[in-house]
């Protein structure tokens, strides 16, 4: 609506343009017509007639001088119709008002002379076609009615050409308006692409050239915007159906391509796999869309890009326009971002968020063919030792080293990852019983007896392996996870390099941990955790250069309970974090009131969970 409304405009606009020289002209005619007819017309008669004329050109002037571009269109063009209408009457009623004066000859030449003006006012008025019906049927229609009246042939045979010239002029003046009104949509089509290419006021001066209808300007402005697509960042291509037509050497660079080398070839031909049907229901659309898909450059690589599409006229005629605009760059980053999400960093196997998901779909299908599925957790032997004696970098170098080799032996459909720490899952399906599962560990058991060289050092490594059973030991990966931890933590205690399976008997143990996990969160706010330091001494100067913070519990009743029996139920309920914030908190506290008193600042090293960190 917003669009006919500044069409309209536009067309008023162009109508009080065009036609500032009538009412001049007007004025002219009707003294020629006054001088021809003196001495056969009585003075009195033609100088009524002429002032009337006169009047009416004089009233049309008046209005051009009111005339603001941007008034309001359609009050302008009903008064400059309602002027044109009193105009064409003046005009119209000559014939009838100097007929009997005139013989039938001359009668038949102001007839002919009225039609004339009635022609000549065509392209003058054609930018709002109302304006010339009024002018023309205010001319043409008295004289008609006067010539069907009269009874003479001749005046007879007049008023029906007058009909017929009325009609056709009628046709050609709105078939000339539709013209002047599809050159002004496609100013305002030339306009919209100027702005999306930045470059407005080059544009806008094609524009207003279009209004021109002349079809030099229209190839002018095709070749303004050719220039401004040459160096568009975006790819530019038009294309008809999917057979490429032109375009600038941003897309040609996208390809890999000369630009000359695109022309005539289908845009089809440069689709990924999968993006041809896509891409041929997109092309042969006659709607503003943008999407998304692959296309293959020279060189057969994948360019991942958003395609903006719009029909666009083209050197007079109507094409599609796309422009295309390459986001491989981003979709890296989002691929990027979605496998770290899934993936643990260090070594690249899956998560335990990507884990659960892959464990969660394993069960749906376990349940539905109606096999057994083993979910075993690797627990590395005294990690934390490799850690202190060779380095963090060490350490991980050798977490990397036994995924690898973790991944080297498990089948096809088995499923490895890493939740964290030095710790690994795997999902081990379509088992038999659960002397399949004890063969699959010791098979990966064995798989450790060779040592792993890191930084030129052989390393032997054993892990301690819980294994959970689907459908016997749980139903949910959470429960599978949780039996095939318990069973770890059951290896761990009879000495590690070994494997235990989840057994009932196992839940008295559970039961005492959970009683554990409810006495640790009593204990955490009735302040029952202690902070003992364990200095650490220089042996040159024999001086104390640090501590470490060692948690210990003084459970009443009970007494100290050693960390080994409740930092692994800390972990398991997540109650290690607010621990770990009050050790760290206490320390920190220690420390400051140790400096108050008079001590050198000393470091102190407070041991943080995994979980925490």
């Amino acid at each position: 609506m917003q669009t006919e409304n500044r069409l309209f405009s536009q067309q008023v606009d162009l109508l009080f343009k065009q036609s500032r020289a009538a009412p001049p002209a007007s004025i002219g005619a009707s003294v020629l017509v006054c001088v021809a007819l003196l001495g056969m017309v009585p003075a009195g008669v033609l100088l009524a007639w002429a002032a009337v004329s006169v009047l009416s050109a004089v009233l049309r002037m008046a209005l051009f001088a009111w005339y603001r571009p941007g008034a309001s269109a359609l009050h302008s063009a009903n008064l400059y119709a309602a002027s044109a209408a009193f105009s064409g009457l003046c005009w119209g009623m000559a014939p009838i008002v100097f007929a009997p004066y005139m013989n039938a000859e001359y009668q038949l030449i102001l007839a002919v002379l009225v039609i004339g003006i009635c022609a000549a006012c065509l392209p003058v008025f054609a930018p709002v076609p109302r304006v010339y019906r009024m002018f023309s049927l205010c001319a043409v229609t008295p004289m008609v009615i006067w010539g069907l009246q009269a009874g003479h042939p001749a005046s007879v045979e007049l008023a029906i050409m007058a009909v017929v010239f009325l009609g056709l002029m009628m046709l050609t003046s709105s078939r000339l308006a539709r013209t002047v009104k599809n050159a002004l949509r496609m100013q305002f089509d030339n306009e919209q692409l100027v702005e999306s290419l930045k470059e407005e006021v080059g544009i806008r001066k094609a524009a207003e050239e279009f209004a021109l209808q002349s079809t030099a300007v229209a190839r002018e402005n095709q070749a303004r915007f050719a220039q401004l697509a040459a160096v568009a960042s975006e790819g530019l291509v038009f294309h008809e159906a999917d057979i490429i037509i032109n375009a600038n050497q941003a897309f040609a660079r996208l390809l890999g391509l000369p630009v000359e080398s695109l022309v005539g070839r289908s845009l089809l031909d440069f689709a990924g796999d999968g993006h041809r049907t896509a891409l041929q229901r997109m092309l042969h659309s006659e709607r503003e869309e943008a999407y998304e898909m692959m296309l293959t450059d020279r060189k057969g690589s994948k360019v991942s890009v958003a395609i903006n599409s719009r029909n666009f006229d083209y050197d007079g005629r109507l094409v599609r326009l796309a422009s295309v605009r390459d986001v491989s760059d981003k979709r890296a980053a989002e691929d990027k971002i979605r496998y770290l999400a899934q993936h643990d960093e260090l070594t690249g196997l899956p998560n335990r968020c990507h884990l659960l998901e892959s464990l969660k779909q394993s069960l749906s299908l376990a349940r539905r063919q109606q096999f057994k599925l083993g979910l075993l957790m690797f627990d590395l032997d005294r990690f934390k030792a490799i850690n202190d004696t060779l380095g963090h970098a060490a350490g991980d170098a050798l977490i990397c080293a036994i995924g690898q080799r973790l991944q080297q032996n498990l089948r096809t459909e088995d499923l490895i990852a890493r939740p964290g720490s030095d710790e690994f899952l795997i999902v081990l399906p379509y088992v038999k019983d659960s002397q399949d599962l004890a063969r699959a560990a010791l098979k990966l058991q064995h798989c450790f007896e060779a040592p792993f060289v890191i930084d030129s050092q052989e390393l032997y490594v054993t892990f301690s392996i819980g294994i959970g059973t689907f459908p016997d030991d749980g139903e949910t990966p959470e429960q599978l996870i949780l039996r095939a931890e318990t069973a770890m933590y059951q290896a761990k205690k009879s000495g590690g390099n070994g494997f235990a399976f989840y057994e009932v008997a196992m839940s008295a143990l559970a039961r005492q941990n959970m009683n554990l996990e409810n006495q640790l969160r009593h204990a955490l706010e009735h302040h029952q955790f202690q902070l003992h330091y364990q200095p650490q001494r220089n042996l040159q100067s024999d001086r104390i250069v640090g501590v470490e913070a060692l948690i210990r519990w003084n459970l009443p009743g009970e007494g100290m309970i050693a960390p080994l029996t409740f930092i692994p139920v800390a972990e398991v309920s997540g109650l290690i974090v607010p621990i770990g914030e009050w050790v760290m908190l206490e320390a920190c506290r220690q420390a400051q009131d140790w400096q108050q008193r008079g001590a050198d600042p000393l470091r102190v090293a407070v041991n943080v969970s995994a979980r925490q960190f």
